[in-house]
């Protein structure tokens, strides 16, 4: 169900996908949306074991790894730059 309705929000929403107006493959988005945070969970996890692993405690680690993911989510959808610059802005040149 969950599919069915992101694929009825993405053709009320007029977006335009590649060069001219495409309906959305109901597997496409049900992979993207739908199996999607499944990866941000694994990335979340992996970023809150460094934490733990450099010393912090498993709650805080979470949490400051969730809000980054939120925040950086944030920017991507608001920001309207490239990834690939947002990366950029937030990497800092010295290492880290």
């Amino acid at each position: 169900m969950r599919g069915f309705l992101l694929v009825q929000r993405f053709k009320l929403s007029g977006a335009k996908m590649g060069s001219g107006m495409m309906q959305p493959s109901r597997v496409v988005v049900t992979g993207l949306s739908g199996s999607g945070p499944a990866y941000i969970f694994l990335a979340i996890e992996a970023m809150a074991d460094g934490g733990v692993a450099a010393g912090l405690s498993q709650d805080l680690a979470l949490k400051l790894a969730s809000q980054t993911v939120l925040e950086a989510a944030a920017m991507a959808i608001n920001s309207g730059k490239h990834l690939g610059q947002l990366k950029d802005d937030v990497t800092p040149m010295e290492d880290t």
